[in-house]
């Protein structure tokens, strides 16, 4: 696999024909490319527009672009797996498991030794990884330095360096027994798709790219740094005591509705100790939202909402907000509500009209996300 200069992927299936990815995630499909053809192994070269690939009989082919077709590069053989460096020498390892080099696609190969390996990648800073017996990862420093043991690398089969990724943005969706679900926002009529996690919830906050707040089943906080099953997890201590969360002031204070459906706020770091602290005079909701526009936007046990400018402004009621049981920002003005029927509404500002979101049923809570 590798990508290309847009964030897509250009990969090889298990069959050996070759497929664009928008991104390596379930939330995107994959289309196989025009002329495929059968590789075992593919990489860019310099000009970040000409594939090159090792076809089944270990020779070497060339392409122009994702639409052009392979050529056989003459006495290129014979090699498993082919690298482009990031100085642009061709790494390629042999049937023998050694490393063999050219500085440009028409030389001859050069032995290199460096044994044993099955595939390898270059890195941008001009390391070079390795997939050695076992199927473990080792490193070189440059080409020709010794390997050296990546600890608790193992098992895989290929790697490949990452520029950068594609964020989506998705709606997640809780059930009642606080499973995970997601639809991307760009297709909300899509199915739920369950995301595979450990995790259960009833309120989940994204406070970067690779940072969760988890509010549990258990009304605890957590701190994760994914939502997938590799997830690691801590409690935020004193977080207990709440049912719905959301940021405030940028994201300096967290603030949050107790069993007594009042607002309590605490400091926006989880990691410093913090305790919740009484909003005065802030009750009754269930459910606190707020939005881009710092707006805070409160769920009454009616199904109706209500909103104030800030902490200690009061409760405005807001005409055509009903019937909801929770809700979530919808970019800087609207909002994602769940519906008393179990399924997810959507609205673009607090004045719009509810609007039936298809195949949205049943969830308890939903949350937006950016995920990889």
């Amino acid at each position: 696999m590798v990508q290309w200069p847009d964030k897509s992927f250009v990969a090889i299936a298990l069959d050996n024909t070759v497929w664009l990815c928008p991104s390596v995630s379930y939330w995107f499909g994959c289309s196989q490319l025009p002329n495929s053809g059968r590789l075992k192994s593919i990489d860019l070269m310099s000009d970040k527009n000409t594939l090159i690939g090792v076809g089944l009989d270990n020779q070497l082919y060339t392409r122009s672009g994702l639409l052009g077709n392979w050529a056989l590069v003459p006495n290129s053989g014979s090699v498993v797996d082919i690298t482009v460096l990031s100085n642009g020498v061709l790494l390629g390892t042999g049937l023998d498991k050694q490393l063999y080099s050219k500085q440009t696609i028409d030389d001859p190969w050069v032995f290199q030794g460096s044994c044993c390996v099955s595939r390898t990648a270059g890195l941008r800073d001009g390391s070079i990884l390795g997939i050695g017996d076992g199927n473990t990862i080792y490193k070189m420093a440059n080409l020709g330095a010794p390997w050296t043991y990546v600890p608790n690398s193992a098992a895989v089969i290929s790697v490949t360096p990452v520029a950068d990724m594609v964020q989506v943005p998705v709606l997640l969706g809780m059930s009642r027994d606080g499973t995970i679900h997601g639809k991307r926002a760009a297709s909300l009529s899509e199915p739920w798709t369950q995301i595979p996690s450990g995790i259960k919830a009833i309120d989940i906050i994204e406070t970067s790219y690779v940072y969760f707040v988890i509010l549990g089943t258990d009304y605890n906080m957590y701190g994760c740094n994914s939502l997938l099953t590799s997830a690691t997890c801590s409690q935020v201590k004193n977080s207990g005591g709440v049912k719905s969360i959301s940021y405030i002031d940028g994201g300096k204070t967290l603030i949050g509705v107790g069993f007594d459906n009042q607002l309590y706020t605490r400091s926006g770091n989880v990691q410093e100790a913090s305790y919740w602290s009484l909003v005065p005079n802030s009750g009754r909701v269930v459910d606190v939202t707020v939005l881009g526009s710092n707006v805070i936007v409160g769920t009454a046990p009616d199904g109706n909402l209500y909103t104030k400018k800030d902490l200690n402004s009061p409760w405005v009621f807001s005409p055509g907000g009903c019937c909801v049981t929770r809700t979530t920002g919808n970019g800087y003005y609207g909002l994602y509500g769940i519906g008393t029927d179990g399924a997810v509404y959507v609205k673009d500002n607090l004045e719009s009209n509810w609007v039936l979101v298809p195949n949205s049923e049943y969830v308890i809570s939903v949350a937006g996300s950016l995920l990889y």
